[in-house]
Parts: structure tokens; C-alpha cells; sequence
């Protein structure tokens, strides 16, 4: 039969076996790419913005430990998320009762 485009406008997606040292060689050849050590988890979402490169500069470039991928607003927005996860958890009534008022 015929297989209709998903969401994305692709007609199907090319899934590719690799070994595991193919794994290896492909993350360190991305690894090199990179605009900082700290950028390595970026894709995974397992970084931490560096507060400095979208500002003033970072002064550590290429081995700085903070990733230099993350937007300027990205240290803002996971400080406000990691704020509202906190007050969920200490009182889950009222973080509910608040953002029904906001919608």
C-alpha cells in the first residue's frame, strides 16, 4: 500500500543500526564541534547554561564548563521551572489553585 507523510511532511523515517564503537566514534566526532565542554549534554537537555556567553562574554571559550548552545533566556527559564517544581511539591493545593487562576 501507500504510505501517507506523518506530521513532520517525511513519508517514513531511515532508522540505521550501529555498532557500539560506531556510537562511540559518531559522539566524539560531535563532541568535536562543540563551541564548549559544557555544551556536550546539550541535546540530551542535561547541560547548564553559562551565564556569561550570551552577555559579556565568556571568558573560558572552548573549556568552559558551561554550555555555550543554550539561548540567552535559557538560565532564566530553568531557574522560574525549578521555582515552581519547588512549590509543588512543598504545598501541591495551592501550585494547582494558582495556575487554574492564570489559564
Amino acid at each position: 500500500g501507500e504510505s501517507s507523510p506523518d506530521r513532520f511532511g517525511s513519508d517514513r523515517f531511515t532508522v540505521e543500526a550501529v555498532s557500539p564503537q560506531q556510537a562511540m566514534d559518531l559522539e566524539a566526532e560531535q563532541q568535536a564541534d562543540l563551541p564548549s565542554v559544557g555544551s556536550e549534554g546539550h541535546s540530551r537537555l542535561k547541560c547548564k547554561p553559562c551565564a556569561f556567553y550570551s552577555t559579556k562574554g565568556c571568558n573560558s571559550g572552548a573549556q568552559c564548563t558551561f554550555c555555550h548552545l543554550c539561548g540567552p533566556d535559557e538560565k532564566r527559564r530553568r531557574k522560574k521551572e525549578r521555582r515552581l517544581r519547588q512549590m509543588a511539591r512543598k504545598n501541591p493545593c495551592t501550585y494547582v489553585s494558582q495556575q487554574t487562576q492564570t489559564v
